[in-house]
C-alpha cells in the first residue's frame, strides 16, 4: 500500500496522470490512515505475543523482566 501511495504523491506522477488537488490530499488523508491502522494492529499483536511469552515464564522470571524493564509494578510491563 505505501510503495503505491508514494507514487501518486510524486509530483511528476500527479502531474502526469492529472490528479487534482482534492485528489491529492484526499489520498495524503488515506495513506495516514492506513499507516495508523497498520501500526495500532502490530501493537496489539505485539502485545498478545509478548503476553503469551511472559505466560511461559514463571512468577519470578516475570518479575525479573519487570525489574530488567524497570517496572515494578504488579502489571507486566509494555514491552518485551
Amino acid at each position: 500500500i505505501f510503495g503505491f501511495s508514494k507514487t501518486l504523491s510524486r509530483q511528476h506522477l500527479v502531474d502526469s496522470i492529472g490528479t487534482t488537488e482534492k485528489q491529492v490530499r484526499e489520498l495524503e488523508k488515506i495513506r495516514k490512515e492506513a499507516e495508523e491502522e497498520i501500526r495500532k494492529k502490530v501493537a496489539e499483536i505485539r502485545q498478545r505475543a509478548r503476553q503469551k511469552m511472559l505466560g511461559e515464564l514463571g512468577e519470578n522470571q516475570r518479575k525479573k523482566v519487570r525489574e530488567f524493564e524497570g517496572d515494578s509494578r504488579d502489571s507486566p510491563p509494555s514491552r518485551l
